[in-house]
């Protein structure tokens, strides 16, 4: 068909969706499947390890939350234009980490560490802490969520109403409604990165000088802990209630717009 010439997806597993920022999107996510394997194998290495012996209940959870994140990849790769298994994925993705991060580090201090009674003598405060930031980030954000949120939920009722949407609307009324997502996409880059975790990189550095090997994963723990995996975590529950707020059991099935 001579004259329409299609610019190529983003990656090239990944089907034209008809939106380039949704393809960009999309594919940071989708090699990240031999991630949960390596995060898979550094928790179930010191559980091996162990001088008591492994524990077969924490070798089935690693598999089990590993499982959960590479399975969300997995099944988007087979239904890329399904706005469930799109969103399936970004959850997936976020509850595997948030599983496997605390505990891998659990996991390497209870088996190597000196200082791991910090670990089990503080954890009703990381726990606590975490929660009030999990509830936080999950409900009790301000206006401007709430509206980004209620746009999300329009967004996808409609979508639901006509059975489909086209993929460069999806991008912009459901992925990207909260306040400053575009720009952080549009800016995210080596730059950015590094001026993120530029300052944790020196304050372990202090910490190993200080305190050793065990002090920067204890660090690295509290770290996770208390703002990682609430942050995932919150993500999650708020997609969740989109989902089941105008989705039910329905899907949206992705549409291409032509590239301009």
């Amino acid at each position: 068909m001579g004259g329409l010439v299609m610019q190529q997806p983003a990656t090239a597993r990944l089907p034209a969706l008809g939106s380039v920022d949704l393809e960009r999107y999309v594919g940071r996510f989708l090699n990240t499947e031999k991630v949960f394997v390596l995060l898979a194998g550094a928790g179930l290495a010191p559980e091996l390890l162990r001088p008591a012996g492994a524990r077969p209940w924490v070798i089935v959870l690693v598999i089990v939350l590993a499982a959960i994140g590479y399975h969300a990849i997995w099944h988007y790769r087979r239904n890329p234009r399904s706005v469930r298994s799109l969103l399936w994925m970004l959850d997936g993705f976020s509850l595997g980490l948030a599983g496997l991060l605390p505990l891998i580090m659990l996991l390497l201090a209870s088996t190597w560490a000196s200082n791991f009674a910090l670990y089990e003598r503080y954890w009703p405060a990381y726990a606590s802490v975490a929660a009030i930031v999990f509830v936080y980030m999950a409900f009790i954000r301000g206006r401007t969520y709430r509206n980004a949120m209620e746009h999300q939920i329009a967004a996808l009722r409609v979508g639901a109403e006509r059975t489909q949407l086209s993929a460069q609307e999806f991008y912009d009324d459901v992925l990207m409604t909260e306040p400053g997502a575009k720009s952080a996409m549009r800016d995210w880059g080596p730059g950015r990165f590094q001026a993120i975790i530029g300052p944790f990189v020196v304050g372990f550095i202090v910490l190993g000088a200080t305190n050793g090997r065990d002090g920067v994963l204890f660090g690295a723990f509290v770290l996770v802990m208390i703002v990682g995996v609430p942050l995932l975590l919150a993500a999650v529950v708020r997609r969740r209630i989109s989902v089941m707020r105008a989705l039910g059991s329905r899907d949206i099935t992705l549409v291409p717009d032509m590239y301009s």
